[in-house]
């Protein structure tokens, strides 16, 4: 499913070409986005569902080398900074979104500096 998505974002008339069905494609994974951001609103809210979709692609952009890792860190680091997040709210006894975004938001920094660095 991951490279018909990748494929038909790219070029909808080169995975016509291959076979895929490009409306279908575009309406699961519509789907599944929609999910995501209706579950995590419910949750979480608004402000925190913003930075979770938004900042770990953000901070990964800056040092992903190709489209599969930037898809896999960008997940991996939502997950770490949402739990890491939870688990310092709970520790510390404070609000939990604000330090999920403050985790995320550090997240961003350590990876822009690192781009830096590296470039």
């Amino acid at each position: 499913m991951y490279r018909r998505v990748v494929l038909g974002i790219l070029s909808e008339e080169l995975a016509r070409s291959t076979g895929i069905n490009v409306a279908l494609v575009n309406f699961v994974y519509l789907f599944l986005v929609t999910l995501v951001v209706a579950v995590g609103i419910k949750i979480v809210g608004t402000v925190l569902v913003g930075a979770l979709v938004v900042v770990p692609a953000a901070a990964m952009k800056n040092v992903s080398r190709n489209l599969s890792s930037y898809a896999l860190l960008s997940g991996l680091t939502g997950t770490a900074s949402a739990g890491s997040g939870i688990l310092l709210a709970n520790y510390l006894g404070l609000p939990a979104g604000p330090l999920v975004v403050s985790v995320g938001t550090a997240i961003f920094a350590g990876a822009l500096v690192a781009d830096r660095i590296a470039s």
